[in-house]
Order: structure tokens, then sequence, then C-alpha cells
């Protein structure tokens, strides 16, 4: 849904609409996905530490290539970026 939020954003602001994404401005609507994304994979490794999950739950982590949105794709230059510097 935040995504799609990305793509209408200059209408949003244009028609005065207040979403997340008009809210963080189109940098921070950028980054959020892959914030939430990193957060989720933090909380998996976390839990596996504190012995909530087992060891094999990592193996979730091979995953995080394959969320990565291309980053030809107009408006998500920022966002492909900022999660390739998290994931390398």
């Amino acid at each position: 849904m935040h995504t799609n939020n990305l793509r209408d954003f200059a209408s949003d602001i244009e028609h005065g609409r207040h979403t997340l994404s008009t809210l963080l401005g189109r940098h921070g609507a950028n980054i959020l996905p892959a914030a939430m994304a990193s957060i989720a994979y933090v909380a998996i490794v976390m839990a596996v530490i504190a012995g909530a999950l087992p060891w094999p739950t990592l193996l979730v982590l091979r995953s995080a290539r394959a969320t990565q949105p291309s980053s030809t794709k107009r408006g998500y230059a920022a966002f492909s970026r900022t999660w390739s510097l998290a994931w390398r």
C-alpha cells in the first residue's frame, strides 16, 4: 500500500491528501520500505539469538536479495541504493 502511495506522491501533495508518503517527504518515503524490511530481518536474528526461534530460521535471510526492487524503476532509486547498502 505504501509503495502505491509513492506513485501518487505529487498528486497527493497537490490535492492536500495526508498520506504517510506526504508526511515523510519523497526521500523518507523511499527509505521507509527498506527500513521496515531491515527491522524484520534484525528481529528474526534477535529471536534466534534469544532462543525464541530455532537456528534454521536464519535461512530466511537468504530472501533479502530477492526482496530488493529493481533500481531502474523511476522513483525507487533512493530506496534501492539504501537497500543495497544495508545488505552488502
